[in-house]
C-alpha cells in the first residue's frame, strides 16, 4: 500500500499554491468530531453514522481550486483519525480491521469520496463506481445485475457497500467469491475489469493528475497520485458507509435497561437518564411482535438463519453452498473459481442483513426479486446439489409456515436501519 508523506510537508508545499498561509484556515472542523483523542496515539475520534462525515467539502457546485486548497491548508483535514463504531455496531468493536499502515483521515475519505461518485475514472468517462454502487439501493443496484462501460452487463449482483470497516476476525475476503484480500483491492479490480470500469493503471493516473483539484488533494495526501493511492482513497470513503440504528437495536439496547433494579436506579441519575432514552427509542423505532416471534425462528434450531448470519453485523463472512443458480448448463461456481478446492465448489459469500430491505434483489446473481422470496428459497426443498452446505441439510425448513415465513421477513426488516447518507455532486472541475 503507497505510504503517505509526513503530513508537514504536504502543508508546506501546499501552503505557497494556496496563497495563504494555513493558519487561515485552521478554523472550526468541517466535520465532526467527539472532541476526545484516543489515548493511545492521540487520534482525533470520529464517530460513523454521523452525516457530516460524507457531506463533502462546504459549499455548492462543482469544486473550485480555491476551496480544495482551503480545504487541504486545515490541518484538521490531514489529521489521522480513530473511527469510532455507532452504539449499535460497537460490539462488534474486534472485528475492525487494523489501518495503522494506512490511517484514515478527513481529507483521504473525502478524496475518496469525490473519486467514488466521478465517472472521469472509468476509460471512457461513461460509468462510476456509483453506477454499480447506489447510495439509494444500499449502494448496490435495484436489478439483477448491473452495467458497466459500453452497457456491458455484468454476471452478478455488486454486493453492498455497506459496514465493510466490520470484519471477520481473520483474513479479509472481498467480493461473492472473495477474490479480494482488502476492501482497497477489491475498488481497483472493479476500476481495472474491462466489464466494469476497463481502466487502465497508468492512464488513470495521468488522467487525474491532469485534473488540477485531484492532484492537487493526492499530492497533499499521499505525495503524487498512483494507483494504489487511488484504491486506498475510495476506500477510505467506503469504510465509512455504515447502516444506522435499526428497531432490533432499539429493542435490544432496551432490553439491557428494562429489569433494573428501582433502587439502584433511584441512586444513579445517570443511569436512570439512559433507561429513559432506551425506552423512548423503541417508542420511535417499535419492535413488533412479528419480528419478535422471527427472532426466535432466526436464532432458533427450526430456521437456524443464524448459523451463517450471526455477530453484530449478522454474516459470517464466511462461504456456503446454498443451491443458488447451479442448476443452469454452465452454472457459476463462485469460491470455487478462486481456489480450486471441492469444499467451495458453489458457495457464496454471506452477506450482512443489515441494510437488506434497501438492497432487492438477492443472491449473487440476482435472481430472487423480495425477501419473502428468500426465505421461500430457503424453506424449499430444491437444493439439492453435490456440495450443498451442512447447515441447509441439518435444518428441515420446510416445516415453516407460512406465518412462520413472514415473520422472519419482519425479523430481517427489524434489522434494517436507515442508510448512510452521502453527498453525490461537489466534484473538481
Amino acid at each position: 500500500m503507497h505510504r503517505p508523506s509526513p503530513i508537514l510537508t504536504a502543508v508546506v508545499a501546499l501552503a505557497a499554491s494556496c496563497g495563504a498561509s494555513a493558519a487561515r484556515h485552521a478554523q472550526a472542523d468541517p466535520l465532526p468530531v467527539t472532541g476526545r483523542h484516543s489515548a493511545e496515539d492521540q487520534r482525533t475520534v470520529v464517530r460513523l453514522g454521523d452525516p457530516r462525515l460524507l457531506a463533502g467539502i462546504p459549499g455548492a457546485g462543482p469544486l473550485e481550486l480555491e476551496e480544495i486548497r482551503g480545504w487541504l491548508t486545515d490541518p484538521a483535514t490531514n489529521a489521522p483519525l480513530t473511527l469510532e463504531l455507532p452504539a449499535w455496531l460497537r460490539p462488534g468493536a474486534g472485528q475492525v480491521k487494523e489501518l495503522a499502515d494506512y490511517p484514515l483521515t478527513r481529507g483521504r475519505i473525502e478524496l475518496g469520496r469525490q473519486l467514488f461518485f466521478d465517472p472521469r475514472l472509468s476509460a471512457d468517462s461513461s460509468v462510476s463506481c456509483a453506477t454499480c454502487h447506489e447510495p439509494e439501493h444500499g449502494f448496490t443496484v435495484s436489478t439483477r445485475v448491473a452495467k458497466g462501460i459500453g452497457g456491458q452487463a455484468g454476471t452478478r449482483n455488486p454486493p453492498a457497500l455497506l459496514n465493510r470497516i466490520m470484519l471477520s476476525v481473520g483474513e479479509d475476503r472481498q467480493f461473492w467469491d472473495g477474490r479480494a484480500t482488502s476492501v482497497e483491492d477489491a475498488l481497483l479490480h472493479a476500476l481495472a475489469d474491462p466489464t466494469e470500469m476497463n481502466a487502465e493503471p497508468t492512464a488513470l493516473v495521468d488522467k487525474l493528475t491532469g485534473i488540477e483539484g485531484y492532484r492537487l488533494q493526492f499530492e497533499c495526501l499521499y505525495g503524487d497520485v498512483s494507483w494504489d493511492a487511488i484504491g486506498d482513497a475510495i476506500g477510505a470513503f467506503v469504510r465509512c458507509l455504515v447502516t444506522g440504528d435499526s428497531a432490533y437495536d432499539a429493542e435490544v439496547a432496551w432490553r439491557s435497561y428494562r429489569n433494573l433494579d428501582p433502587e439502584l436506579l433511584a441512586e444513579d441519575a445517570d443511569l436512570a437518564a439512559r433507561r429513559t432514552s432506551a425506552r423512548e427509542a423503541t417508542s420511535r423505532n417499535p419492535f413488533l411482535e412479528s419480528a419478535r416471534r422471527g427472532e426466535r425462528l432466526f436464532f432458533g434450531n427450526r430456521a437456524w438463519c443464524s448459523a451463517c448470519h450471526n455477530g453484530v453485523n449478522f454474516t459470517d463472512e464466511g462461504f456456503h453452498n446454498i443451491g443458488v443458480g447451479l442448476a443452469s448448463p454452465e452454472p457459476d461456481l463462485g469460491r470455487y473459481r478462486v481456489t480450486g478446492r471441492d469444499e467451495d465448489w458453489g458457495a457464496f459469500k454471506t452477506p450482512t442483513i443489515r441494510g437488506a430491505v434497501h438492497t432487492a434483489p438477492y443472491m449473487h446473481d440476482g435472481s430472487v426479486a423480495t425477501l419473502a422470496d428468500v426465505i421461500d428459497w430457503y424453506a424449499h426443498a430444491g437444493a439439492s446439489n453435490r456440495n450443498l452446505d451442512y447447515r441447509y441439510r441439518w435444518i428441515e425448513r420446510t416445516s415453516l409456515s407460512r406465518q412462520d415465513r413472514d415473520d422472519l421477513v419482519a425479523f430481517v426488516k427489524a434489522c434494517s436501519g436507515s442508510l448512510p447518507a452521502v453527498a453525490k455532486g461537489r466534484l473538481p472541475r
